[in-house]
């Protein structure tokens, strides 16, 4: 192709309508439109820098390029042109590629390949409330998880509290009491262990504390066993969960009161059992240790020492007077 010089007036001469350039002496170059009176109008500045500005509005059917450099007003540059817009952006041109209107609280969430538009989901013990243009999220319990707890030291009935769906369940026998004249120690409360989980805000279970089993009054008799603790279904449906107490050490060289058993626990621990008596040195036998220790100490006096700690078992008397009596039992809920 041949280059041609574009002449001062381009078919518009004086009086007439028609396209005119004014070259400035500074390298910019006007391209103006003149009307039949002669008026011209500048419609398109080329400055020395390759700038160009357009007075006028400016259609284009396709755009290629980077679209850098591109300025103006936002009215000039949107006006009148969303409607021509058709079709979804994919992610691969900076678009989402989803075509759904958005839920209130929805959010466009990165999948791997696009996006998905969905909701949050609330975990255990929070609620997330969606409004419009908003998210609300907040704690729906009143603590932290493994924070918070209430123990029974005598029957009861437990409220699950708001908010909480699973606990920890902590359930021990009493222990039972010591033999006298040179008797046994009485053996310790078993306990269980519990994960409930699934459970309903609001629903209630059943609590049993086992008592403590009495020392024996002395003449060569055996201690009391300790009575069993439990909890067990209320308003809220469970596997029973059970810690049976210590047996009472034996009278007069008796063997020491066999640890109490669980059952529907998680975990299971028997009650560790009551020790012999010494007739050689008249020592009555040491109370047995539950989960949270507490055995009753032997002694030769003529007191003998109850247990010392939740289902623990009491101590054998080294002589004819009273034994030491258990330790009752206790059930502890954790959330």
């Amino acid at each position: 192709m041949t280059a041609s010089t574009l002449t001062s007036d381009n078919g518009a001469s004086s009086g007439t309508s028609g396209i005119k350039y004014n070259g400035g002496t500074d390298g910019t170059l006007q391209l103006q439109t003149t009307t039949s009176g002669g008026t011209a109008t500048t419609a398109v500045t080329i400055d020395n820098s390759q700038n160009a500005t357009f007075a006028g509005t400016v259609t284009a059917t396709n755009h290629i390029g980077p679209g850098t450099g591109l300025t103006g007003t936002a009215a000039s540059l949107t006006a009148g042109n969303a409607t021509n817009v058709t079709g979804t952006v994919g992610v691969a041109n900076g678009g989402t590629g989803l075509t759904s209107t958005p839920a209130n609280g929805a959010l466009d969430i990165g999948n791997g390949t696009g996006f998905t538009r969905t909701t949050l989901t609330a975990g255990t013990g929070i609620s997330i409330t969606n409004g419009s243009g908003s998210i609300s999220i907040a704690a729906s319990s009143t603590g932290l998880p493994g924070i918070l707890g209430q123990a029974f030291t005598s029957n009861g009935t437990f409220t699950i509290p708001t908010g909480v769906t699973a606990l920890k369940v902590s359930v021990t026998g009493g222990g039972g009491g010591g033999g006298a004249a040179v008797g046994a120690g009485g053996g310790a409360g078993a306990t269980a262990i519990s994960y409930l989980t699934g459970l309903t805000a609001g629903n209630t279970l059943s609590v049993t504390v086992g008592g403590a089993g009495a020392g024996s009054a002395g003449s060569s008799g055996s201690g009391s066993g300790g009575g069993t603790s439990s909890v067990a279904s209320g308003t809220q449906t469970i596997t029973t969960i059970s810690a049976g107490g210590g047996s009472g050490g034996g009278g007069s060289a008796g063997q020491g009161g066999a640890g109490g058993t669980a059952s529907g626990g998680t975990i299971n621990i028997g009650g560790g059992g009551g020790g012999g008596s010494n007739s050689t040195d008249n020592f009555g036998g040491v109370g047995g240790n539950s989960f949270f220790g507490g055995g009753g100490p032997s002694l030769s006096s003529a007191s003998a020492s109850p247990a010392k700690g939740y289902g623990g078992g009491g101590a054998g008397n080294g002589s004819n007077a009273a034994a030491g009596a258990g330790y009752q039992g206790i059930v502890i809920f954790e959330w």
